[in-house]
């Protein structure tokens, strides 16, 4: 008989799993370096939004009046004004006069009533201590004190941004003759006028202190001397809140 057919061939193998590639690890993000320290933003990164750029302000250079704060280093609202300093005057009468040094005081209560314009009450004093007297050309002795008072109703204002200041008040004033043993002669209430000029420094948001000039005239009616003129001229130091 013929050969049967050669057998089949053996089965393949099954085939080998093909290898698993190891995972891969994602890049790593690249790494900058930070400054050792952020610089400042450049004008770019802000732009002024219409008008001139403002100039750049150096440190301990900052000006207060170029950037204001709402109620601080301004002249508004309720005013007070206390003065106190030195100087001296004059006071004449009928064939009399009286003169020497004295010390001035002063009080200034009002609000401003548009900004940099104060109205106030004004109320001074003058006091001459131990004055020289002459009586018809004789110098003659004196021992006491005369007190020149007056109050009134007064205006200031204030030059700014340097904070010069002119004041001026009118009203009523008075003279008054205190000698060392108790006696004391008034003369009538006068016209009375005083003038102020100054220059005061800000201490803080609301107060200021300064110097000021001052002129103080009364004319007034006197039983005994007929008239007394009088004229007084001192150094103040003020202290102002507004």
């Amino acid at each position: 008989a013929p050969a049967t057919a050669a057998s089949a061939a053996p089965e393949a193998a099954p085939a080998a799993p093909a290898p698993v590639a190891a995972p891969v690890a994602p890049p790593a993000a690249a790494h900058h370096a930070l400054p050792a320290e952020n610089p400042p933003p450049s004008a770019a990164q802000y732009e002024q939004f219409g008008g001139e750029p403002e100039p750049t302000i150096e440190k301990g250079n900052w000006n207060p009046w170029e950037h204001p704060e709402p109620g601080h280093y301004s002249h508004d609202g309720f005013m007070l004004r206390l003065a106190i300093g030195f100087g001296g005057g004059a006071v004449s009468g009928r064939d009399a006069r009286w003169h020497g040094a004295g010390l001035g005081m002063g009080l200034a209560i009002g609000g401003t009533i548009v900004e940099n314009l104060a109205l106030h009450v004004d109320f001074q004093r003058t006091m001459l201590l131990g004055p020289s007297h002459t009586l018809a050309g004789e110098r003659v002795n004196f021992d006491g004190d005369i007190s020149l008072s007056s109050l009134g109703i007064g205006v200031t204002y204030f030059i700014m941004p340097i904070d010069i200041y002119l004041s001026g008040s009118l009203g009523i004033g008075a003279t008054s003759l205190e000698a060392s043993d108790g006696r004391q002669h008034d003369s009538h209430a006068g016209l009375a006028a005083n003038f102020l000029i100054g220059k005061e420094w800000w201490i803080g948001y609301d107060w200021s202190i300064g110097v000021a000039g001052q002129l103080l005239l009364m004319a007034t009616q006197d039983a005994v001397y007929d008239h007394l003129n009088t004229a007084a001229l001192n150094l103040l130091f003020t202290a102002t809140y507004n």
